[in-house]
């Protein structure tokens, strides 16, 4: 159970925006089903929310994403990601304003222990009904894209400029290749332009 009191100003941005909760567990490898509620002691209202995780398991597979995040919105020009703003999620989908910059990121699990830069690339699609509107070809990943975990799994992130296009729902697909095993994983997510 987690318990919280809310200032004025927070609670206006969760109503409008809804509420970022994180908590970190170790999990066997396996499909597991997370599942949350949510009830507002004054009003009674409850809201729950149900999400399915899959670990991977590494000693079967050579390579496994994590599912695939998307950041709050960056104004185009703020190449450092100082000005974070949030986006609103309607029922599950986050919902970015038009013309901002989408960042995701994800985390690559895989026996190697070579360093990625020799055998790992990315590619990224953004899809808006089944057809590419953005396309990032395969590309390695380079030093400020990565950051390794304390078991040398690596962490990935990038940007995507939502200047221009439409409003609607869109998917941005992530992949990423290891060349020396010559096996490939992908994650998607879901997102809307206002």
């Amino acid at each position: 159970t987690v318990q919280g009191t809310l200032t004025p100003e927070r609670l206006a941005q969760g109503r409008a925006n809804g509420y970022a909760y994180s908590r970190q567990l170790t999990l066997k490898p396996g499909i597991y089903q997370a599942r949350v509620g949510v009830r507002e002691i004054e009003t009674g209202a409850t809201g729950t929310a149900a999400a399915w995780v899959d670990i991977p398991d590494l000693a079967h597979s050579k390579l496994a994403l994590s599912s695939l995040v998307l950041l709050d919105p960056l104004p185009v020009s703020d190449t450092k990601g100082n000005a974070l703003r949030q986006a609103k999620t309607v029922q599950g989908i986050r919902i970015y304003p038009r013309n901002e910059v989408c960042g995701y990121m994800l985390r690559v699990f895989r026996k190697a222990t070579s360093p990625p830069e020799k055998d790992l690339t990315l590619k990224m699609e953004l899809m808006k009904d089944g057809k590419p509107v953005q396309e990032i070809q395969w590309q390695q990943l380079v030093q400020e894209k990565r950051e390794k975990d304390d078991k040398g799994n690596i962490f990935i992130g990038g940007r995507v400029n939502l200047g221009g296009l439409e409003p609607g729902i869109y998917e941005l697909c992530v992949s990423v290749k290891d060349a020396r095993t010559k096996t490939t994983a992908q994650r998607a997510a879901v997102f809307g332009i206002e």
